[in-house]
């Protein structure tokens, strides 16, 4: 039995996308890591759909999944967010020493509130991304 396009893709994106997205919640990654970790992630999408890379964004789109570089920020966000939440006082402090600038970038750049549910952001995020790709 063969799966379809869109069932094959959830299950790698279950079972492969957190070894891509491991960690990098808490820190910063050099855009040669950001583009590493995206051609892996493309390449699922070239081989199931059999596609060119051009296409994947468009792919994407149609099924409602956030690109990896969407993903990275919204697990830095919701981190982020956290932080500034903790009642640990160190976390905080490093928080406000370290994070709060990126964290009101994101909000900035989404324009959201950080109390604003993952939810919100990530359909803040699948807007940003389509007018993006319909540009």
């Amino acid at each position: 039995m063969m799966l379809d396009e869109i069932s094959l893709m959830s299950l790698i994106e279950s079972y492969c996308k957190s070894f891509l997205l491991y960690g990098t919640e808490a820190t910063s990654l050099l855009k040669s890591e950001v583009s590493k970790r995206t051609a892996a992630w493309h390449t699922a999408y070239y081989k199931v759909f059999n596609i060119s890379s051009q296409n994947v964004a468009r792919v994407e789109l149609a099924t409602g999944v956030l690109p990896l570089s969407y993903q990275f920020e919204l697990k830095k966000f919701n981190f982020l967010k956290n932080c500034k939440c903790s009642i640990n006082l160190t976390v905080k402090f490093l928080f406000d020493y370290f994070g709060k600038l990126e964290l009101s970038l994101y909000t900035e750049k989404y324009g959201i509130s950080i109390r604003d549910s993952s939810s919100k952001l990530k359909r803040a995020m699948l807007d940003h991304f389509s007018n993006a790709v319909s540009h």
